[in-house]
């Protein structure tokens, strides 16, 4: 008889819970640049999105994460070129808000809220 070991998966660091945070806190960076935005978009509450991440499934938490790293990763590298441009800049910091209220909001939907 032979014995049958059982393959685990590497562990993979999840840096998406800890991108949530950052998310919320770069988009009210970029609103900032961008005050006059006629057609914001509601975003989940970030305690919620927070909690609700919790009881996420494996697989679903790994497309969660690698879609909060990516979000992150790019809006930081956005607001960082928007940084110190002034009002040229507004139009550009606006784009990218929708673009992050976007990405929450599909976040939210991973959770189910």
């Amino acid at each position: 008889m032979t014995a049958h070991k059982e393959i685990a998966a590497p562990a993979v660091a999840s840096a998406g819970p800890d991108r949530i945070p950052q998310l919320y806190a770069v988009l009210a960076v970029v609103e900032q640049m961008a005050p006059d935005q006629p057609d914001t978009m509601d975003v989940p509450d970030e305690t919620a999105l927070c909690r609700a991440l919790e009881n996420l499934p494996g697989i679903a938490k790994q497309e969660f994460d690698r879609v909060a790293d990516e979000t992150a990763d790019a809006a930081t590298a956005g607001a960082q070129a928007l940084l110190g441009k002034g009002a040229d800049a507004s139009a550009a910091a606006a784009e990218l808000a929708r673009y992050l209220r976007r990405q929450i909001v599909r976040l939210g939907r991973f959770v189910g809220i």
